[in-house]
């Protein structure tokens, strides 16, 4: 008996949630589209706080999904630096290289007289250096390393993208609402 009331008791919460997943879908799109708290709180018939803790889960949802967004345009920008820096220190090996170059001399009447190759050697051509040195700089900007690092001042920098919405089923496609549960969840602090 026990264990079906906890049955229907899960099935109502799962309801719950559910009405609550829709009113954020329908608050959130009613807010994108200018009106105010006050205005969404009067057509729901619920008071301001709690369109702002719908407001609240939205933007925790939405930063989540950016803060995953971000990095993985971080990881792509992280992964072209790799590949040219490494295109850099080859082009540096090879601009070292001895450089061999064939001649010919000629006599008055046209003939050759001589022919040869000159070795030429190379100290390397300090434009890759530099070129590989700011792949590195703009590897630590990105990754926050040394002195790009927020440690020393103990200041987060906040990933923020700007969203444009046009249409409710963009609305619908920005919300990830398998975090739902998870961002709504009471701290465990």
């Amino acid at each position: 008996m026990g264990r079906q009331r906890k049955r229907i008791g899960d099935k109502a919460t799962a309801l719950l949630a559910d009405q609550r997943r829709e009113r954020i879908e329908s608050v959130i799109k009613l807010y994108l589209k200018g009106k105010s708290v006050m205005e969404i709180a009067k057509a729901y018939g619920l008071d301001r706080q709690a369109i702002y803790r719908d407001l609240r889960v939205a933007r925790k949802i939405w930063h989540k999904r950016n803060d995953r967004a971000a990095d993985a345009l971080i990881a792509e920008e992280v992964a072209k630096l790799d590949r040219i820096e490494s295109e850099l220190w080859d082009q540096w090996e090879r601009s070292k290289e001895d450089q061999t170059q064939r001649y010919s001399e000629r006599d008055g009447t046209g003939g050759v007289t001589k022919k040869g190759k000159r070795v030429k050697g190379q100290c390397g051509d300090p434009r890759y250096m530099q070129l590989a040195m700011q792949c590195v700089d703009k590897r630590c900007r990105l990754m926050k390393i040394g002195e790009y690092s927020t440690e020393e001042t103990g200041v987060m920098t906040a990933k923020l993208i700007e969203v444009v919405v046009e249409n409710p089923e963009q609305v619908a496609a920005m919300m990830n609402y398998a975090d739902y549960e998870t961002l709504t969840a009471p701290s465990k602090n």
